[in-house]
C-alpha cells in the first residue's frame, strides 16, 4: 500500500494568495467555520465567476461532495480541475494531481479497508452467513471503485468477491475492466487468467495468464495455471515446456516436487510412462512425504504393464515384461501405504487390481 504525503490545508493564509473574488473568499471563511451549506452557495457562486478556477473545483469536491459521500460529483469536480492543469501549483504549495489524488486516496482507504476486514470475516466464519457478510464487502469495493476508479487494488478483489456470490458475468467483466486500467498489472492479469479458468473459458484465460508470466517470469503459481490451461486446452507440449519453465524458475523443494508431480501426471495422461516415472521420482526426491508422487509411479508401472500386455503403442506383446511392470507397480502402491497409512483399505483395493493383471499374465504364460 503506497503512502502519500498529505498536505495540511489551512485557511489563514489563503489571503495571500493574490486577488480573488468575493465569492471564494466568502466560500473560503465559511470552510474556515466549517458552515458547509454557506460554503457550498458561495462556492457555487464562484464557480460560475471563475469556471476555470481550480481551487474553487476542488474545493468543492473535498468540502463539499465528498463530505455528502456523493463520490460522482467529486470526481466530476476533481477531473474537470486535473483537465485544466494537473500540475497547477494551488492552495499551500501543492498541485491539483497532488491535492486530488491526496483527496481521492483519503476515502478511498477507509472504504477499502472496510472491505477488506469484511471479506476477511466472511473467511474466519467458514462461509457461515457469508452471503450476507460477501453482500456487504462487495458494497465496499464497489463504492472504493466510485471513490477511486483508476486504484488497480479495487478490481481483483471485487471480481473475486463476485466470483464467489456466483454472479460470474460481473465477476469477469470487472477484472476486464481492471486489465484496461492498468494492462501491465502482474496482479490483474492473474486474477483474469484465475477467473476466466474457473469459468471454463480457457482460450479467454490463455492471454491474460501468457503475460502475468512474462510480467513476472519466476511466479510459479502463474506458471503452473498457464501449464494447466495449455494442457486442458489439448496443447500438452505446450504444458510440458511451460512447467519444465516452471521447475527451473523454482528453489522451493515442496514447491517444486509438486511442479514434478504435475508434469508427471501430463506425461501419465499422455500415456508417456517413462517420462512420467522420471517426473515422479523428482517429485518424491524433493519430498519423500509425498505418497502422491509414488502412487504416480504405481500408475506408470501399471500402464507400461498394460501397453506389454497387449501390445499396444508401438509395444511388442511381452507378458514377461508385464508381470515385471505390474510387480513394480505393486511394490510402490506398498511403499504408498506405508506413508498414507491411514488409507489401508484404498491402497488394498489398488494392490487387488494389480495382483489381477499380474495372475492373468503370469497363467497366460504357463
Amino acid at each position: 500500500m503506497r503512502k502519500l504525503t498529505f498536505l495540511t490545508i489551512t485557511f489563514i493564509t489563503f489571503f495571500i494568495l493574490g486577488c480573488t473574488s468575493e465569492e471564494l473568499t466568502s466560500a473560503r471563511l465559511y470552510i474556515q467555520q466549517k458552515n458547509w451549506v454557506k460554503a457550498e452557495e458561495f462556492l457555487l457562486k464562484a464557480l460560475e465567476m471563475e469556471p476555470e478556477n481550480q481551487e474553487v473545483l476542488y474545493s468543492l469536491g473535498k468540502f463539499i461532495y465528498a463530505k455528502k459521500e456523493d463520490w460522482q460529483n467529486m470526481n466530476k469536480m476533481f477531473d474537470r480541475a486535473l483537465s485544466i492543469d494537473p500540475e497547477k501549483v494551488i492552495l499551500l504549495g501543492g498541485t491539483v494531481r497532488e491535492y486530488v489524488e491526496q483527496t481521492r486516496y483519503e476515502h478511498w482507504s477507509k472504504i477499502f479497508n472496510k472491505g477488506v476486514a469484511s471479506v476477511k470475516k466472511y473467511y474466519e466464519q467458514g462461509y457461515k452467513d457469508g452471503q450476507i457478510t460477501l453482500k456487504e464487502s462487495i458494497d465496499f469495493f464497489e463504492t472504493s471503485v466510485q471513490i477511486y476508479p483508476s486504484e488497480i487494488q479495487n478490481y481483483p478483489i471485487l471480481s473475486r468477491c463476485y466470483f464467489e456470490m456466483g454472479d460470474s458475468v460481473r465477476s469477469i467483466a470487472t477484472v476486464k475492466k481492471g486489465a484496461e486500467i492498468s494492462p501491465d498489472n502482474f496482479n490483474i492479469n492473474l486474477t483474469a487468467g484465475q477467473i476466466l479458468n474457473n469459468t471454463n473459458d480457457k482460450q479467454g484465460a490463455l492471454p491474460f495468464l501468457k503475460h502475468a508470466v512474462e510480467l513476472e517470469p519466476h511466479n510459479s503459481n502463474a506458471i503452473q495455471l498457464l501449464a494447466q490451461v495449455y494442457y486442458d486446452l489439448g496443447e500438452q507440449q505446450d504444458a510440458i515446456e511451460t512447467y519444465k519453465i516452471a521447475i527451473d524458475e523454482e528453489e522451493d523443494k515442496k514447491v517444486k516436487a509438486d511442479l514434478y508431480f504435475n508434469l508427471g501426471v501430463i506425461y501419465n495422461q499422455m500415456s508417456e510412462f517413462d517420462a512420467a516415472e522420471e517426473a515422479f521420482d523428482e517429485a518424491y526426491y524433493l519430498n519423500d512425504q509425498d505418497f502422491e508422487a509414488v502412487l504416480g509411479m504405481a500408475q506408470a508401472f501399471e500402464g507400461l504393464g498394460d501397453k506389454y500386455k497387449d501390445g499396444t503403442d508401438g509395444f511388442e506383446k511381452n507378458l514377461t515384461e508385464a508381470a515385471r511392470w505390474y510387480r513394480k507397480a505393486g511394490r510402490k502402491i506398498k511403499d504408498a501405504m506405508t506413508i498414507d497409512y491411514e488409507n489401508e483399505e484404498k491402497y488394498t483395493k489398488q494392490l487387488e487390481l494389480i495382483q489381477y493383471k499380474k495372475n492373468i499374465v503370469e497363467g497366460e504364460q504357463e
